[in-house]
């Protein structure tokens, strides 16, 4: 995890510390362009990487939409764990496809 968050960093991302989440995982929280996100990696059946915008009360009230900001974010996690042969298998999932079974590396 700290591999991950390192490699955000050098991307040009602010990214907090890592702690422990639970007896399950790790998480940390990433900043970009006034949006921030948690960033979570579990383990249940497969290790499970989970990253969250965390919208604020303002953010709901305003209709801002942080979805380029979290676009970027995602394309910098990509980009880590791509160019590091110990991350295998990778398959990026909505949501909505991860629930439903759909969660084979593609």
């Amino acid at each position: 995890m700290e591999v991950i968050r390192e490699s955000l960093i050098e991307q040009g991302l602010s990214a907090s510390e890592v702690v422990q989440r639970s007896f399950y995982g790790w998480e940390f929280e990433v900043e970009y362009q006034a949006a921030r996100f948690l960033v979570v990696l579990q383990f249940i059946d497969h290790w499970l990487l989970i990253c969250d915008l965390k919208r604020s009360l303002l953010d709901r009230i305003l209709f801002r939409d942080r979805t380029a900001a979290h676009e970027h974010v995602l394309k910098a996690i990509d980009r880590t764990l791509q160019s590091d042969s110990r991350f295998r298998g990778i398959a990026w999932l909505t949501q909505e496809q991860y629930a439903s079974g759909a969660n084979s590396a593609s």
